[in-house]
């Protein structure tokens, strides 16, 4: 019986490494699909839909990946490297570094109730990165028909935001 979404026990799929799943290669896409923990659970048909509607890009260091007022309808997923997010702006020394994301993260706009939106802070590859563009439709259809990956999405975002609550009462402490 497989685990419950959004788990993150190491498990082989297909005898493949748990961090990959093989996928046929496509103009645009990479020949094989990184493996969040979120979609561990899936059936096979459901993983394969989504590597078809999946995008693998690599930036190099300091590349912009999203400009803040771009719109995407992309969920930005790290399969390695770090990205970095930066608001324009903030103090009057210019702008300001407001979060990273790192691999196995990912970085998602301010709402998730459309299949579009505008970022309003810059994404830059701060060291060489490797990230999916996932399709945000293709994700909220997946949260709609597995609730544990809505669940686990929640989760992560709590986490981010007690962690950037912590670095604020850091920083006011001082």
């Amino acid at each position: 019986m497989p685990a419950a979404c959004g788990q993150a026990e190491a498990r082989a799929i297909g005898g493949i490494p748990n961090s990959w799943v093989p996928r046929r290669g496509a103009v645009g896409h990479h020949s094989r699909m990184y493996l969040h923990t979120l979609i561990a659970c899936l059936p096979q048909a459901e993983r394969a839909a989504l590597v078809q509607a999946t995008e693998l890009r690599s930036y190099r260091r300091n590349e912009s990946v999203l400009a803040a007022g771009e719109w995407t309808d992309c969920i930005y997923c790290v399969s390695s490297g770090l990205l970095h997010v930066v608001a324009h702006g903030c103090t009057s020394s210019g702008d300001v570094i407001t979060d990273f994301i790192p691999q196995d993260d990912f970085f998602l706009g301010a709402s998730f109730s459309e299949d579009r939106y505008q970022v309003a802070q810059t994404l830059v590859a701060a060291l060489p990165s490797s990230v999916y563009l996932v399709p945000v439709s293709e994700v909220r259809r997946l949260c709609a028909s597995h609730p544990g990956i809505g669940q686990k999405l929640l989760a992560v975002a709590v986490n981010r935001l007690s962690a950037m609550r912590g670095q604020l009462r850091q920083v006011s402490s001082l």
